[in-house]
């Protein structure tokens, strides 16, 4: 078992994840330019680029390494064939920092890690979310602390590797 394959069976479920091609994880982060024995952290989440209210992305992995962040499946393009996937590269990062949207009447609750280039350009938003069921307030709180000390997790990764926001 490979250290990405450690990593992967060890994130933390989070209830929206999807199929990956766990043997084209390897072809895709070669492919962003990364090894996957570069890999220190993975996590089940969304990649966005869009207004924090939209809701576009599906979940995916998130792969944190020294040098950045590579988000991928492991899937093919349709049309050319290459892997899909985004990066962030640290290199450009000049903020970061956690970003939470709450909405407890709704049952709503969005946790990010929001990673900025020069002029506060976004470069990518890492979205965690829980949505919560009518009725159901405790667990709805369990919930949403679940999905929030992921992201925590993962913030503390980049921390470590940016330094503090």
């Amino acid at each position: 078992m490979t250290v990405l394959d450690e990593l992967i069976a060890s994130a933390p479920s989070v209830g929206t994840e999807k199929p990956v091609q766990l043997r084209d994880l390897e072809p895709a982060m070669a492919a962003a330019g990364v090894s996957p024995s570069d890999a220190l952290a993975v996590s089940w989440c969304r990649f966005s680029m869009h207004n924090i209210e939209a809701l576009t992305e599906g979940t995916t992995l998130a792969i944190i390494h020294p040098l950045g962040i590579v988000e991928t499946t492991g899937k093919k393009k349709m049309l050319g064939g290459g892997y899909k996937f985004r990066t962030i590269d640290f290199r450009q990062c000049r903020g970061f920092g956690p970003e939470d949207h709450i909405n407890e009447q709704h049952g709503i609750a969005k946790f990010c890690i929001e990673l900025v280039g020069a002029g506060g350009i976004l470069l990518g938003r890492l979205e965690w979310h829980a949505q919560g069921k009518r009725f159901r307030e405790d667990r709805n709180r369990q919930e949403a602390m679940k999905t929030a000390e992921e992201r925590d997790r993962i913030l503390s990764v980049v921390e470590s590797l940016l330094g503090q926001s």
